[in-house]
């Protein structure tokens, strides 16, 4: 649903995380990782009638809660 939340090991619970900036698109069966406080997601799908196949590449500033769309030379893989 385009939804980002964070978990809270101390309260146990989850919070939606409201984020501004070049927003990611929804999608699914992507790759995510978290280095230092940023977090990184390349790729996925998004399943319907015309299935629609992303290699894009995003990060994601924890401290700010601000996307932001990286573009990278050569292109990256399919």
């Amino acid at each position: 649903f385009g939804d980002l939340y964070r978990f809270s090991f101390t309260e146990k619970r989850w919070r939606k995380i409201k984020t501004t900036g070049t927003l990611v698109k929804r999608r699914y069966r992507h790759s995510a990782v978290v280095y230092e406080s940023k977090m990184y997601v390349f790729g996925g799908e998004v399943a319907g009638e015309n299935t629609t196949y992303y290699s894009d590449f995003y990060e994601l500033d924890l401290r700010n809660q601000v996307w932001s769309e990286l573009k990278i030379e050569p292109r990256p893989p399919p």
